[in-house]
């Protein structure tokens, strides 16, 4: 398969149409500089000290900017303390939703600015299921973006086939039980997920950083799972062989299992792929931990149209090694 080639554009062209263009954006870039960007790269650092390191400033008029954001929006983004910067619940919701919008303004500001044409680039649509969802975004989206593609990522827990013989995805990625074979549809295993423990850094300090008093005194929130999932089987045998009698309590959603572990009244196993979720991002308060005698590795799989096999195939090897890298 052969990467399409970029449409040349003439200097007349780029200097009469995307010149004007290229003001606009520059301007908006200018006016969102003393909020978005600030915000951003700060809320990417949770440090004064480093983000203003990025921004070439000093870190005395970059948190008087990041105040003044603040009472512009009626509320925090950071909380304070010795220990650095954490964002606040609001000031996470915004990020997330900024951040994209965000790199899509600096990415074709850049473009413009090389003298490229803005002719969109293909799209490539992604599904995954919730639990996957945030996890891949970012590692999908890098990779990707390398080979002049844009990525869309949608979330989808139901009706695989009919979404993919639609064509409303080109590849759907799953994590957890085979789903078994559809009709026209083919499917290759990828690298298997490996769990972890997530756990609050207060809650270790508690049992002063003993995992096994963690776990066996802790209360395990867990996502809701068929009792013959391989993480159903092996979370059960872990707690019975350790004799581990704890409070289990099911969720169902990663970002309710997640704000439990951050809020310190849980530890939970989750996919390594969720270490990269926005909801998780730079919080220093929450610790990943590989568990000693707990081997639980999740099946993975990518689903694609027969018929489109060979045409799909440079971008199947391109998702699969990023997905393996994780």
């Amino acid at each position: 398969m052969r990467f399409p080639e970029k449409n040349k554009v003439s200097h007349q062209y780029f200097s009469a149409r995307n010149l004007t263009i290229y003001w606009m954006v520059y301007i908006l870039m200018f006016v969102l500089s003393k909020n978005l960007n600030l915000f951003i790269i700060t809320a990417q650092e949770l440090s004064f000290k480093k983000a203003a390191k990025r921004l070439f400033i000093t870190p005395s008029p970059l948190g008087k900017s990041i105040n003044n954001l603040e009472e512009q929006l009626g509320y925090e983004l950071f909380t304070r303390s010795n220990d650095g910067l954490k964002l606040t619940s609001k000031g996470n919701c915004l990020y997330t939703e900024l951040l994209p919008k965000y790199e899509e303004l600096v990415k074709l500001e850049n473009e413009i600015i090389r003298g490229k044409n803005l002719t969109k680039n293909p799209v490539i649509k992604i599904g995954v299921n919730n639990y996957y969802f945030w996890g891949l975004c970012s590692a999908l989206d890098n990779l990707l973006t390398k080979y002049n593609y844009n990525i869309q990522i949608i979330n989808i827990d139901s009706d695989i086939p009919y979404n993919l013989h639609n064509e409303n995805i080109d590849f759907y990625i799953h994590n957890g039980e085979p789903l078994g074979s559809y009709a026209n549809i083919e499917s290759s295993q990828l690298q298997s997920d490996r769990l972890m423990l997530m756990a609050g850094k207060e809650l270790l300090n508690k049992y002063h950083n003993s995992v096994d008093t963690v776990l066996s005194k802790a209360t395990w929130a867990q996502l809701r799972h068929t009792s013959t999932s391989p993480y159903y089987n092996a979370m059960h045998q872990f707690r019975n062989e350790h004799g581990i009698s704890s409070s289990l309590i099911s969720t169902s959603e990663i970002t309710q299992t997640i704000e439990l572990v951050k809020k310190n009244l849980a530890v939970s196993f989750v996919s390594k792929t969720i270490e990269r979720s926005p909801f998780i991002g730079r919080d220093h308060n929450v610790e990943f931990i590989d568990v000693e005698g707990f081997s639980c590795c999740i099946p993975r799989e990518i689903f694609y149209l027969s018929a489109k096999k060979e045409k799909l195939s440079m971008l199947l090897a391109i998702i699969s090694k990023a997905i393996n890298n994780i």
